[in-house]
């Protein structure tokens, strides 16, 4: 009996350490790709503030969907993420196999997201409910 609560203890911890390697991973990931769009030079990018939202790694380590958001609004981020795939993708992968010094490179895919712009638009609406005043300057009843 001892013998099986111990394995299935290890079975629970081995599955919880292959869910913080993948956290762990997809961080890393998300950070280095993070500073790789602020060394961009590319004049199309230059001007935009993107943000590196969130990054979704394969168990595999070989897909990783990384989802951009942009200050200037979705339509932003969906051009900015679609210039990403078509020209950026390879040089971003190539500066990842040089800082992750792992196996294998996962392939991106460049996604747009509107958070930032959400986020935006629910402090906006809980600052004017604090204050009691809408943008119209009528007062909440």
């Amino acid at each position: 009996m001892g013998r099986e609560s111990d394995f299935k203890s290890y079975v629970v911890c081995s599955c919880n350490l292959g869910r913080r390697r993948l956290e762990r991973g997809s961080e890393r990931v998300k950070r280095e790709i993070s500073f790789i769009l602020k060394e961009l030079k590319d004049p199309s990018f230059h001007n935009d503030l993107i943000s590196v939202v969130c990054v979704k790694l394969s168990r595999d380590f070989s897909v990783c969907s990384v989802y951009l958001s942009s200050l200037k609004g979705f339509a932003n981020a969906c051009k900015i993420a679609k210039l990403l795939q078509k020209k950026v993708c390879g040089f971003v992968r190539y500066e990842l196999s040089k800082r992750l010094h792992g196996r294998s490179v996962p392939v991106l895919k460049f996604l747009a997201t509107d958070s930032i712009e959400y986020g935006v638009n629910f402090g906006m609406i809980s600052y004017s409910r604090r204050s009691g005043r809408n943008d119209f300057g009528c007062i909440f009843g």
